[in-house]
């Protein structure tokens, strides 16, 4: 079978497209099916507030990661312990079981099903009809889930917040409607039980990140390993396969049942950034009515009026941690925008449900001036690096964007490329040093920013 390539129902021995029912098992109650899911009148709000809130995470605690590893039911031969990538300076906030689906036994609609190959039961021997021909048969699984957090030296370990947010994140599940959590649970069509479920938050977000295109900053793989060694699998379903070359291989390279690896893992590099893209998700997949698509169009029109043209428009980069400064900066840049001398534009104009990360990307590239409000958050933040400032300088060197730059708080600025520029108040007096002498500066802050607009 290994040499011959054929597509299988998802966990199955059955070739694709063949219909099949699935025998009894026993569930443990609650038990819940996506299919029938009512939702509540007030889905969309407690969404929003826990946006909110993994929003704050991200600069009030250090970052955590997340490894899932999924086994097959029944197991059978060897089965890799570890995954390769957990980091030896990685600080285990929790781990437990994820979702669990037990294998079951298939029957043809309407005449009974032919088998392609046998399942291994946990002794290693075949699943045989009477006859002695392979029984149908559907894989069950098994989850763990463990969660790591990155130690920076700046931001504490987020416990108990972590395991709150998640708390309130299955609660937040159960309240989507029909539409919404089919999409979220398309592999688990038949439902799962809601015991020991506190980890179900994170089992969406694996599910939804699976389907996303890769590419996408949503998107994460699945892996088979042996060793130090993994290979990319294939296939959206609960059950992804082998490629071909290392099924028809000789050896033990990652043991698998025909094609399905025993173990896989997957992980999510940054929990808080990937909990606020699949709630943007689920919030713009909701999106569907006239009224919400009207409103959203004219409020990006709006915005284009202002914003589209780079020749005034106003990028500010800071760290959330710092979201006072970026208050009083917006509240003394507004005479400028009502005049419309400037546009000023902070991730503060993202709407729930945009694709957050693409919004920023194209706020900088259309920007003239961009404005950093400099503290040891805004420099302890790798997101803030790497996808904001990087292509910043990046701009400033190649296309001439002014890069203006307010000392708030005394940070190692001159161990970064900011330092190679002026800044607009001076360093030894920063922002946050300041008391009635504050609002001089900022309006000096607004005349440089205006006068770099205008050149």
């Amino acid at each position: 079978m290994f040499g011959e390539k054929k597509s299988f129902e998802d966990g199955t021995n059955l070739a694709l497209g063949t219909p099949f029912q699935e025998e009894f098992t026993t569930r443990v109650l609650p038990w819940y099916t996506p299919a029938e899911a009512k939702g509540t009148h007030n889905w969309r709000e407690n969404l929003s507030k826990l946006r909110i809130r993994f929003d704050n995470f991200i600069d009030e605690h250090c970052a955590t990661e997340c490894f899932l590893i999924q086994s097959l039911i029944p197991q059978s031969g060897e089965v890799p312990q570890r995954p390769p990538g957990i980091l030896p300076d990685r600080k285990l906030l929790c781990s437990g079981p994820g979702l669990r689906r037990e294998p079951a036994r298939l029957f043809g609609i309407p005449t009974p099903n032919a088998a392609l190959f046998p399942m291994m039961n946990v002794r290693g021997e075949p699943f045989l009809e009477p006859d002695g021909k392979p029984m149908p048969f559907k894989l069950g699984l098994n989850r763990q889930v463990t969660v790591l957090a990155m130690p920076d030296g700046l931001r504490p370990l987020p416990i108990p917040r972590f395991t709150e947010l998640l708390g309130d994140g299955k609660n937040v599940l159960f309240q989507l409607p029909l539409e919404i959590s089919g999409k979220i649970w398309r592999n688990w069509q038949s439902g799962f039980s809601q015991r020991n479920a506190q980890f179900l938050w994170l089992d969406a977000l694996f599910e939804m990140s699976w389907q996303c295109a890769r590419g996408s900053l949503f998107h994460t793989e699945r892996y088979a390993w042996i060793e130090n060694g993994s290979v990319g699998l294939s296939g959206k379903g609960l059950f992804p396969r082998l490629p071909g070359f290392i099924t028809s291989t000789p050896g033990k390279f990652a043991p698998h049942e025909n094609g399905y690896p025993r173990a896989f893992y997957s992980k999510i590099t940054d929990v808080a950034r990937a909990s606020i893209a699949a709630i943007d998700e689920i919030i713009e997949s909701a999106t569907g009515d006239v009224n919400t698509r009207t409103a959203r169009s004219e409020t990006k029109s709006d915005m284009k009026q202002g914003e589209s043209s780079p020749k005034n428009s106003v990028f500010i980069s800071y760290s959330h941690k710092d979201k006072k400064f970026l208050n009083d900066l917006l509240t003394h840049l507004k005479p400028f925008e009502r005049s419309g001398q400037l546009t000023a534009w902070s991730d503060k104009q993202i709407e729930p449900g945009s694709k957050w990360f693409a919004e920023i990307q194209n706020a900088i590239s259309r920007t003239k001036v961009a404005v950093l409000l400099v503290t040891a958050h805004f420099l302890a933040s790798n997101f803030i690096n790497e996808h904001e400032l990087a292509p910043i300088l990046k701009r400033a060197e190649e296309e001439g964007v002014r890069v203006l730059w307010i000392p708030v708080r005394d940070c190692s600025y001159k161990e970064t490329p900011i330092g190679r520029y002026q800044a607009i108040v001076p360093p030894d007096k920063p922002l946050a040093e300041m008391k009635a002498e504050r609002d001089k500066a900022w309006v000096k802050i607004c005349k440089e920013i205006k006068n770099a607009i205008a050149t």
